[in-house]
Parts: structure tokens; C-alpha cells; sequence
């Protein structure tokens, strides 16, 4: 399946993977991106995924081909180190363990000269998207004799390749790390093309090690929207990009490169330029907090300029920057939001708490929206020392933009940083907000809801809208269920002043799975009403517990356009999560 179709009639998508599928304007690409469920790393601003290849199921439509001379050898998918000593990563890309995979050139497969060929799926470029299209990967160019990489594109009706649109020859690194590329792709006027990978074999007879391999491949298509708004993007090249230092709190960030002083915590290399070339030299500079000579709980605080949305009618936000959080005792990451009129409105909108990964220099995107106002506001990156005090946090590339949006899009309760604004959630017996192996993370230091009680109980929340009227509300949410048993939990919905409570879902033992697994219902809202109340009531009649996490809420106004979507061309593969993080089995609270 498809992971997104174009809406005709109007500049949207629709994800294909949920079951509640509100639609997404091209502006938003951040929002699909999320809902989809494919991997942060392959997202850029107002641009669209058109094919995505990690190697973990496979070869994700990439296939091998005879070369024009006629005279190739095949790619290899491989995991852990190559075969041959002294060349090749150590490990892929996408997990940086040996359980992930990747695409490699052996260099004892080929004689000296000959080329292994690897092209993607056919790749369809969406109609209202005219601007250049691009490719982001990793590759890995090691040892004394190494030949050369290659991309190219071809039209669909073309036998030949492109001018290359992106080459390196020999040596690239002197480690076993990957090398971040962004290739623009030189195709020609078809809608239709390929990308064709082309890896040379030594350039001299003696057998030296030069294995090739290339990994996390990302190609996609910027539409060049004129309505998306850019309010702020730091990356710490030049200083601290607007951010100041908080006067309040207990110490202060610290701008960086090239590691922080604390062994096996902090990032070695920034998010912006990363580990380019397996070098240093031009490397990019990040903001973390040193931990090492701090207390458990002292916190540091940075805050972003002043930021005034654009005056759309309506609009949606999305902050999006990219975290480092490795140590075995890493305290907590909070960014929230305040009106800049007033400190008292201060809103956590998103949380990691603890180690986020094992690898050091494994950088990770977070991303969170709020409604837009028209109103002043400004970013608060919090961090805090974990106890004991060894975890150093790192953030890089603070990326603020605002778009015309007419949904309205709740943002994502995750439970990371409190129970969302959940109220009941103690109050009656049997809910409580649990340090668990959450949906989110995967890890045990996530949070999430949970309710373990023999007799009925329930959790609220009202969520506000500027103008909800007649919209059609799309929920998304995850649960983890020990018993299958019909009616174990139901939803309901009340609206405006209204008391009354109208039934819209009730889990049914059927869907019941092993693990985490997604749910979906949808209501709508009556005229001139401009809030509503979601009530979630457990009601197992015994004992059994049920974990909840993730919930995506989503109102749109109706749309009059017949929906017959049409199929976009894209990656098929099923997003792939990281191996040994989601349990099998109940998950351990803390």
C-alpha cells in the first residue's frame, strides 16, 4: 500500500496507513511525515518522500542492472562489518548496531574498472510540485584502494543516463563512520524517472580493500509553497541564532563541536554538517548541557526570540529540531511554548526523559505544532540533570515555521512530559500516569496512561478550538491490552455545554493483538460549538490493564469534493521500527 495519495481538487494528502486519515495540505509536510510513520531522519521543509530505502526488509524496490558497457558485478545487502578487513562500515546507518542493514560493494566481486549497478523504483513526481527534486544518503568510501560512486537519473523513456548528479572518487574516510550526501537529482522534463547508483571497482589490479556501500536512501520532490512562513532556523553556526540564555535557572547551555568534555555522553559531531567525510575539519557546532560538574535536577533553560506567526486566517505552527540524549544516567529534555506577553501560559509540548539511544553520535528529530493565534510567542528549550549527573543533552537545528492551514491539528499527547492535559486520570481509581515501555520511545523511560481496575473508570480531557463548528474530528491513538475481552474500554463525546454524552467507540476483542497496537474512530461536531470533551472509560467487570499512548486528535471543516483519491507513487515498504525497543511481552513499569 501506498503511503499517501494525492487529494484531487485540492492541494492535499492523505496518509494511507491509519485508518483515520484526515487530509494534510502540501504545506504541511511535517504532518505527514509524522502520521505516516516514516522515519524523522528522511524529512525536509515543504519537500515530499517519494522513495525511502533503509535496506531493513530488503532492497525496498532497488534493484541491480547491467550497466551501458555491458560489464557489472551485483550489489550485496549486508549487516554488521563487510567481509573484508580494513574496509567498509563496521555497521549500518539507519540503527548503527549490527542488526541493521545496508547496500555494499564488494571490491573482490569486480575486476579493476567494472561498475555495480543498483536504480530505484520508478519515481512519480506529484503534479503541483515543479521545483527540483533531490537525494539524501549515507555512504561509506574506505580503504587504500577504492574506486568510485556515482548517482545518475533516467527519464522513463530514455535509454541513457543523466550528467551525474552527484560523484567521489577514491579514499573518503579514515574511520569506519557513514558520510551524509545530498544529491540534485539532473533529471529531464518526464514526470518519471529513476536514480541509478553506480559503484567502480579498484583502479588497480593489486587486490587492496575498497569496499562501497550506501545506506538510508531518501529521494524526494520540494514543492516550493509560497505559503509556508519561516520564523526562525538555528543551527549554531555563527552563535546562538536569537536564543539567549535563561537568567533564572541553574546553569547555562553550551555552544560546541568536535565532542563535548564528558567521555561516552554528547554528541562528537553536529546535526547541520554531521560526520562529513569521516572528518572534523569543517565540522558544524551545536548547543548541550556539561553535566559533569552540575546536581541532579538543576536545570538549563535557552529561549528563542520573540516569534509572531503570519496574519493567515488560519494556521498551524510546527517546531521541528533534532536531539542527542546518550548517557546512562541522561535526565530530561522539555521544550515548551509561552505567550511572550506572559510567562504564566508556559505549555510543555515535548518531553524525553532518560537515555534516548546507546550510540553517542545518534541524533534524533523531534517535532511538535500548536494552533496559531496570531499572538507573540516563544520556544523555551529546557534541559535537566539526571541523578546521578552523567547524561549530557545536545540540540541542533531549531527549525520554526508557520503555515495556512484550515484543520485544526491537536498536538500529538505523547504523556512524555505529564498526563496532557488528561484530567481524572487519578481521581477515579485505576488510571494513573506510569513510567512504562511507552509506544513512543520504545524504551523504558517513556510514559504513558494506564488503568488497572475491576470497576469502571474514566479519563478526560476538553480540548478548545478557535472555530470547531461542523468539523469532522479524526482520533488516533495506541493501546496495550492484557486481557481480550469485548468493551474493555470505550470512548465518548460531549459537546460544547452539552452534558450529555454520545457513545463513538467501543474496543472490540477482535482487534485486540499482542503488544502495541492502533486504533481509530471519528465524530463530529455541531454547529457553533467551538470545544469538545473526550471521555475514555475502561470497563472490565475484573481485573486486567490497559496502557494508552499517542493520540493524534484532528478536526477539519467538511469538504464538498467527490473523494476518489489517486494513487501516488512511493515507497510500499512498511516503516520499520528499531529492533529490541518495542516488547513482546507486558510492558515494565517503573
Amino acid at each position: 500500500m501506498p503511503r499517501w495519495r494525492a487529494f484531487p481538487g485540492r492541494d492535499a494528502f492523505w496518509c494511507m496507513l491509519s485508518a483515520a486519515r484526515p487530509f494534510i495540505m502540501r504545506c504541511l509536510l511535517a504532518l505527514l511525515v509524522v502520521q505516516c510513520g516514516i522515519t524523522g531522519a528522511y524529512h525536509e521543509m515543504d519537500c515530499l518522500p517519494v522513495d525511502l530505502a533503509d535496506f531493513e526488509t530488503g532492497a525496498d524496490g532497488w534493484s541491480a542492472y547491467t550497466n551501458q558497457t555491458g560489464s557489472d558485478f551485483s550489489w550485496r545487502r549486508g549487516s554488521g562489518a563487510t567481509p573484508t578487513m580494513s574496509t567498509g562500515p563496521n555497521n549500518d546507518h539507519t540503527y548503527q548496531n549490527s542488526s541493521g542493514h545496508y547496500l555494499y560493494m564488494q571490491e573482490n566481486d569486480g575486476a579493476v574498472g567494472q561498475v555495480a549497478g543498483v536504480v530505484s523504483p520508478l519515481v512519480t513526481i506529484p503534479d503541483t510540485f515543479h521545483e527540483d527534486c533531490y537525494m539524501n544518503f549515507y555512504y561509506s568510501m574506505q580503504g587504500v584502494d577504492v574506486g568510485s560512486l556515482n548517482v545518475f537519473t533516467r527519464d522513463v523513456n530514455s535509454t541513457t543516463n543523466s550528467n551525474s548528479s552527484w560523484s567521489r572518487q577514491g579514499n573518503q574516510c579514515t574511520s569506519t563512520g557513514w558520510a551524509f550526501a545530498r544529491a540534485k537529482l539532473h533529471r529531464g522534463t518526464s514526470s518519471q524517472f529513476t536514480v541509478h547508483i553506480e559503484a567502480t571497482a579498484k583502479t588497480v589490479a593489486a587486490s587492496r580493500p575498497g569496499d562501497i556501500a550506501i545506506d538510508d536512501v531518501a529521494i524526494f520532490c520540494c514543492s516550493g509553497c509560497p505559503s509556508t512562513y519561516r520564523l526562525s532556523l538555528a543551527t549554531f553556526a555563527s552563535g546562538l541564532d536569537g536564543y539567549t540564555q535563561q537568567s533564572t535557572d541553574d546553569f547555562d547551555w553550551t555552544r560546541d563541536k568536535d565532542g563535548t568534555t564528558s567521555i561516552g555522553t554528547g554528541p562528537s559531531y553536529d546535526h547541520t554538517v554531521g560526520y562529513s567525510g569521516c572528518s572534523y575539519v569543517d565540522a558544524g557546532y551545536y548547543m548541550y548541557i556539561e553535566t559533569t560538574l552540575t546536581s541532579a535536577g538543576e536545570t538549563a533553560t535557552l529561549v528563542s526570540p520573540p516569534l509572531t506567526p503570519p496574519a493567515y486566517p488560519s494556521s498551524v505552527c510546527f517546531v521541528s529540531f533534532w536531539y542527542n540524549m546518550v548517557g546512562r544516567s541522561t535526565g530530561k529534555l522539555e521544550i515548551s511554548t509561552h505567550l511572550t506577553s506572559s510567562l504564566s501560559d508556559t505549555q510543555a509540548r515535548f518531553c524525553r526523559n532518560g537515555p534516548q539511544h546507546t550510540s553517542q553520535n545518534f541524533w534524533q528529530r523531534g517535532l511538535f505544532w500548536i494552533q496559531a493565534n496570531g499572538s507573540e510567542f516563544q520556544v523555551n528549550v529546557t534541559g535537566s540533570v539526571g541523578s546521578p549527573s552523567f547524561g549530557d543533552i545536545a540540540v541542533d537545528d531549531i527549525d520554526i515555521s508557520c503555515c495556512r492551514e484550515s484543520c485544526h491539528h491537536f498536538n500529538r499527547l505523547t504523556f512524555e512530559c505529564d498526563h496532557d492535559g488528561f484530567f481524572g486520570y487519578t481521581g477515579i481509581a485505576g488510571w494513573q500516569y506510569v513510567v512504562v515501555t511507552d509506544h513512543t520511545t520504545g524504551r523504558s523511560t517513556g510514559r504513558a496512561l494506564q488503568s488497572q481496575a475491576p470497576e469502571t473508570t474514566s479519563v478526560q480531557k476538553t480540548l478548545p478550538g478557535a472555530n470547531l463548528s461542523g468539523q469532522k474530528c479524526d482520533v488516533s491513538f495506541y493501546l496495550w491490552v492484557l486481557a481480550a475481552l469485548d468493551g474493555v474500554l470505550t470512548a465518548s463525546v460531549t459537546t460544547g455545554n452539552n452534558t450529555q454524552e454520545t457513545p463513538i467507540y467501543k474496543l472490540q476483542k477482535s482487534s485486540i493483538v499482542p503488544g502495541w497496537f492502533q486504533q481509530t474512530f471519528q465524530f463530529k461536531i455541531p454547529a457553533n460549538v467551538t470545544n469538545f470533551t473526550l471521555t475514555l472509560k475502561s470497563n472490565t467487570g475484573q481485573w486486567t490493564t490497559i496502557y494508552l499512548d499517542d493520540m493524534d486528535i484532528t478536526c477539519c471543516p467538511p469538504v464538498t469534493t467527490t473523494i476518489s483519491p489517486t494513487t501516488l507513487a512511493a515507497s510500499t515498504t512498511t516503516p520499520t521500527t528499531i529492533p529490541t525497543t518495542t516488547p513482546t511481552t507486558t510492558p515494565t513499569t517503573t
